[in-house]
């Protein structure tokens, strides 16, 4: 289901225009911004063919984020509640929106909505900015949440887990950088 929320989509955009500000302030001082990072997603490409283009200039992606039974109902009536975001993961990397570019992933964190074994995830349009890679097997959150207040990174790629299957997961910590464009309802199916 597509989902269209007028406000939180003036909220992203105000916000893609503060970030591409930045971004351009932080190439002129000569830091690099390392755009590999997109490259490497699972989303690549995601939802070319419905013409619904991503800003490069800011880094924006597509990944999917996982709700509970209780966020379904709210989804396209509110924002994103920082406050409960990404509580079902724990704290690792402090209050924001977790977000991953792998559906089995997001699936993780889900429960199921009471209906017949349904459950529900959101494809999020992302404005991930400078991202701050942290390959610590423990993070210093506070540290991390720091270099975000200070202005120094848009997002933080939580690569401690080192994956197997590739899958990168990605904190942002400012909710008008996450528009939740589809709901994705389904059942899961064992093979």
């Amino acid at each position: 289901m597509r989902i269209q929320n007028w406000q939180s989509w003036a909220d992203f955009s105000a916000q893609q225009e503060v970030i591409a500000a930045e971004l351009k302030g932080m190439k002129s001082r000569g830091k690099t911004i390392d755009s590999e990072i997109l490259s490497g997603l699972k989303t690549t490409g995601f939802l070319g063919h419905h013409r619904t283009p991503l800003d490069d200039e800011v880094f924006t992606a597509w990944l999917f984020h996982g709700i509970s039974d209780e966020a379904v109902d709210q989804v396209g009536e509110s924002d994103f509640d920082i406050d409960k975001a990404g509580l079902q993961l724990g704290p690792l990397y402090g209050r924001g929106v977790y977000l991953s570019d792998s559906c089995s992933r997001a699936d993780e964190v889900l429960s199921t909505l009471g209906c017949e074994g349904l459950h529900a995830m959101l494809v999020c349009r992302v404005t991930l900015g400078h991202v701050h890679v942290d390959k610590s097997v423990l993070p210093d959150m506070a540290q991390i949440v720091r270099l975000w207040v200070e202005g120094k990174c848009h997002s933080v790629l939580a690569n401690s887990a080192e994956l197997a299957d590739g899958t990168q997961e990605f904190v942002v910590y400012d909710k008008d950088q996450v528009y939740p464009e589809f709901m994705l309802v389904y059942r899961r199916v064992y093979g």
